[in-house]
């Protein structure tokens, strides 16, 4: 409905605009009684009240919806990193484990490198002693043991260079 505002301020009898109208005292058909005029106000006040109730309510429930909705997305943030730690600590005991049997693979093949080296010092020591053991003029610096020296050396430098890689 749509309403004329009138400005009573303006309506002075020094107004210049003024003028005669013979039909304006009387009371048109459409026009309403203060008691209908009432009503209708209070009616417009009632739902414009429920309006802005109605608009109050809305707006708690988006509050509430938006309130869960940060919650979970902080509790989903909070789920990801504990999953991402798990699974880093995850990969480094895998790490770990690879590295570990990296390392008794590689204490493995050097203790059979030892194990390789022993019956080649066994025979050069061998070799050595019964040279050793020749009785007098038989016991004399032959070319086979000056051979027989270095060799029991470089097999034991061997396997003194391995022994510390094997055990450490």
């Amino acid at each position: 409905m749509l309403t004329k505002t009138i400005n009573n301020d303006l309506l002075k009898s020094a107004t210049g605009k003024m003028n005669f109208n013979e039909g304006s005292a009387k009371i048109e058909a459409n026009s309403v009684s203060p008691e209908d005029w009432q009503d209708f106000s209070q009616a417009n006040i009632l739902k414009a009240e429920r309006k802005r109730q109605s608009s109050v309510d809305l707006r708690s429930l988006v509050d509430g919806i938006l309130q869960q909705a940060c919650n979970d997305m902080r509790k989903q943030c909070r789920e990801v990193n504990v999953a991402f730690d798990k699974r880093i600590a995850e990969t480094k005991d895998t790490q770990m484990e690879d590295h570990l049997n990296k390392m008794e693979e590689n204490i493995a093949q050097l203790q059979k490198d030892i194990s390789d080296k022993e019956q080649p010092m066994k025979l050069a020591q061998t070799r050595l002693d019964t040279h050793t053991q020749r009785p007098n003029v038989e016991l004399y610096r032959d070319p086979v043991q000056y051979h027989l020296i270095p060799s029991g050396k470089i097999i034991r430098r061997g396997m003194s260079a391995t022994k510390p890689r094997a055990t450490g």
